[in-house]
């Protein structure tokens, strides 16, 4: 959650892949072509680091977006320290 969130009620936030869907497919794909035979333990843990999802607030969640249209070859986590987004522990989580 990022930090400005935090202080929000539930209906003004918005969920967000911190890496888009269709990049985190391309990541996915490669571990699995790394790992023919990957245990169905790590492809979960895989599907953690590349799947989940942050709660911004939703002027955060435009920011992104613009920010993101423009700059198209960035990941969303990316994204966030372009627009100065705070989200504490998310750096923890992509190391996982």
């Amino acid at each position: 959650m990022s930090e400005s969130a935090k202080n929000l009620h539930l209906s003004h936030l918005v969920d967000d892949h911190f890496i888009q869907r269709s990049k985190a497919m391309r990541f996915i794909f490669s571990e699995l072509d790394n790992d023919e035979n990957m245990e169905v333990k790590k492809f979960i843990q895989i599907l953690k680091k590349y799947c989940s999802t942050v709660k911004l607030s939703k002027e955060e969640h435009s920011k992104v977006t613009v920010v993101a249209k423009q700059n198209p070859t960035y990941l969303n986590y990316e994204t966030y320290l372009a627009c100065e987004i705070q989200i504490e522990g998310l750096s923890d989580l992509m190391l996982r």
